[in-house]
């Protein structure tokens, strides 16, 4: 079967993709990615064939990303929703997608549930399509309802066209009840581990915390989190960042761009994070508990969830530390983190999932 593999840019969007793909790989699938250049390495080296897509423009880009770091959280919604990801990325990214499909003749295409050309360029070509989740179905889905008015000029029915489509999720059906008719969920790979000792304390506020507003107070309350305390920390800047910006570390904490975040979710025993749907659901797989210092979006709900669930706290860079203190402190965290990981694995795996789901379209 041939398969189209399409994502925006980020790693939290591309992120969620990679095991679908390796799971298409093992099956033996024909695959072709159309992906912006932030993830064409990436891509590559999971074997990937990639077409480069064309990117916004970058002024562009870069005056809506700003205005959504001083916006309000609606305002941060619909700029990055329907400016960034509907009409931006599509305008982009449609002609090339076409062009693509209408060579390559895929039978499917996979899409990330932000990414919205492939989806417009399967309906025109009437291939069937499928998405794969990057945050909870009812962010997904009230994020596609403000991207509408950007898309729809490209097809009147594109909104309830996707919204009918296979909706596969890695994250647990207690946090994130699904709308989506066709919702399908599935158990990610997790990597071995054995916790560390002393404990390992995971510091990952994504890839672009640095550029934003409440960025750098937040690297600097999840460093004084963990100093003096009878921990070790890695902190990772998303690969944006040079690590040097953030000055002298205290003993306890290594700072790099860039870590294998399955590796050290394996290991660790508490993760700080910013709340993106990426870094949360991976550790939860792994029953780690999460002190969460959210920036926008769909950060704050998933905090909200995850706190409720009783498997993590919300704190600001005045709280970080009391946070970190107090759940390394009970086992309750950890036990309600545990059991959502149980809940998790408790899914179909990705090859039974695909074959249900692949083979019957």
């Amino acid at each position: 079967m041939r398969v189209l593999i399409a994502s925006t840019a980020g790693a939290g969007h591309f992120g969620p993709l990679v095991p679908v793909i390796q799971a298409l790989q093992r099956r033996g699938d024909e695959l072709l990615a159309t992906l912006p250049p932030a993830v064409t390495d990436r891509a590559r080296s999971l074997g990937l064939t990639v077409r480069t897509v064309p990117q916004p423009p970058a002024a562009e880009l870069a005056e809506l990303t700003a205005r959504m770091a001083t916006g309000s959280r609606r305002e941060a919604a619909v700029l990055g929703n329907r400016e960034i990801f509907g009409r931006l990325n599509t305008a982009a990214t449609l002609a090339t997608i076409e062009a693509t499909m209408a060579e390559w003749a895929p039978d499917v295409v996979v899409h990330e549930a932000a990414e919205y050309a492939s989806a417009i360029a399967a309906e025109r070509q009437r291939i069937v399509h499928h998405q794969v989740a990057v945050d909870l179905a009812d962010v997904e889905w009230s994020s596609l309802e403000l991207a509408a008015p950007a898309l729809e000029p490209y097809s009147p029915d594109i909104v309830p066209t996707i919204r009918a489509s296979g909706y596969l999720s890695r994250l647990p059906g207690s946090l994130d009840p699904s709308s989506y008719p066709a919702t399908h969920r599935f158990r990610q790979p997790i990597a071995a581990g054995n916790r560390a000792e002393p404990p390992l304390v995971y510091i990952s506020l994504g890839t672009i915390a640095g550029n934003l507003a409440g960025g750098p107070a937040a690297y600097r309350a999840a460093i004084a989190a963990v100093t003096g305390l009878p921990v070790q920390a890695v902190l990772t800047m998303g690969g944006t960042l040079d690590p040097t910006h953030l000055g002298p570390l205290p003993p306890n904490v290594r700072a790099q761009s860039w870590v294998d975040q399955d590796e050290i979710l394996a290991r660790a025993t508490l993760l700080i994070g910013h709340g993106g749907s990426g870094t949360t659901f991976d550790a939860l797989a792994q029953g780690v508990p999460i002190v969460f210092v959210p920036f926008m979006a769909g950060q704050f709900t998933n905090a909200r969830l995850v706190s409720a669930a009783g498997a993590g706290m919300e704190a600001d860079a005045s709280s970080v530390r009391p946070a970190v203190e107090r759940i390394l402190g009970r086992d309750t965290y950890h036990a309600a983190a545990a059991r959502l990981a149980e809940e998790m694995a408790g899914a179909a795996t990705l090859d039974e999932l695909l074959s249900a789901v692949l083979d019957g379209a």
